[in-house]
């Protein structure tokens, strides 16, 4: 979860407007994160055990070749009925913050593998404009900007 919630999914540090190809980004998360739990009902929500609509919000620092920016993500459980972490699914909404620019984010996570996808959908700065998509694994987050 955590990988993709931060991922998703859950999407990095772009390119300017003025590349003519796809930029690949890595990210590579900096410490532990900061995630806070919030019981949706039904109530009933506790550590390794979750319900449709229960959220994880997550901040981690992330770094993209030496640059530091924040990863922030709120992530819905989707699973109907109650769940053991491990068999969670997710719908994911996230903000990728570095001093250039944000990347805004969605997609989904598989608590289970680790692993998510999603959609850069927007950015600010030397993002504006930014569409991409997201790729986020045990091995890292990946993501790839296409040129507008």
């Amino acid at each position: 979860m955590k990988r993709l919630a931060i991922a998703l999914i859950a999407l990095l540090a772009a390119a300017p407007h003025a590349q003519t190809g796809p930029t690949t980004l890595v990210l590579k998360d900096v410490g532990q994160p900061a995630i806070v739990l919030d019981d949706v009902g039904p109530k009933g929500m506790r550590q390794g055990r979750f319900s449709l609509g229960d959220r994880l919000t997550l901040s981690q620092a992330v770094t993209h070749d030496g640059v530091k920016g924040t990863f922030t993500a709120v992530a819905t459980v989707s699973t109907p009925g109650r769940v053991a972490a491990p068999k969670a699914n997710s719908i994911v909404t996230a903000v990728l913050h570095f001093p250039e620019g944000d990347l805004y984010l969605e997609g989904v996570s598989s608590f289970a593998d680790d692993t998510g996808s999603g959609a850069v959908v927007g950015g600010t700065g030397a993002y504006a404009g930014a569409r991409g998509t997201l790729a986020d694994s045990p091995e890292g987050d990946r993501i790839t900007l296409i040129a507008p």
